[in-house]
């Protein structure tokens, strides 16, 4: 595609006359936009259910969701005003677990809420993850969420959970949360 000065000067480039070749093609990948990355430590979460508690192994803090019992954990955050309409948020998991083999599996929840208070949207995903084999070392597990009804502004919630009792969870033993990455396109 041929672009011409007009649409370098919308991207913010500063190009004079003598710099182009008005025959040259150009191509231009992702103009404006961006990886945003936000990512919550999660002990900073709000937890609920019985034994789901802060926890540490040496230097990390985490939230562990037991074994026992169903555990629920919750965050929320503005959409930021780089946020690209019509995006997917993916959602990462930093987990760890004393277990060596089994499988764990998680429940997300994302809501959008415009700033006056409305539900907007809300998805709900899953992923089952395999412990990695050795003893507490760190899994990640990715859900991705189409979040094409989100705007800018808008309040997201999220809660993951744990329900050992499902069929597809045969961990066998509690989880760590350690952090949680939430990922989106934004403008540049």
């Amino acid at each position: 595609m041929a672009l011409g000065i007009s649409a370098y000067r919308q991207a913010g480039d500063q190009i004079e006359d003598a710099d182009v070749d008005d025959n040259a093609d150009i191509e231009i990948a992702k103009l404006s936009t961006r990886t945003l990355i936000f990512s919550f430590p999660a002990p900073l979460f709000q937890k609920s259910g019985t034994s789901v508690i802060n926890s540490f192994l040496g230097v990390y803090g985490a939230v562990v969701l037991p074994d026992a019992n169903d555990g629920d954990i919750y965050v929320s955050f503005p959409l930021p005003d780089e946020w690209v309409a019509g995006g997917n948020i993916t959602v990462r998991i930093w987990w760890l677990t004393a277990a060596t083999a089994g499988n764990i599996k998680f429940f997300g929840k994302i809501m959008s809420t415009t700033i006056d208070g409305v539900p907007t949207n809300e998805e709900i995903s899953t992923v089952v993850d395999t412990a990695n084999g050795t003893t507490n070392l760190i899994n990640d597990a990715t859900i991705s969420f189409a979040a094409a009804d989100f705007t800018a502004g808008d309040i997201i919630g999220f809660n993951l959970n744990r329900t050992p009792a499902d069929a597809a969870d045969t961990l066998g033993a509690d989880a760590k949360i350690l952090a949680i990455d939430f990922e989106f396109t934004g403008r540049g």
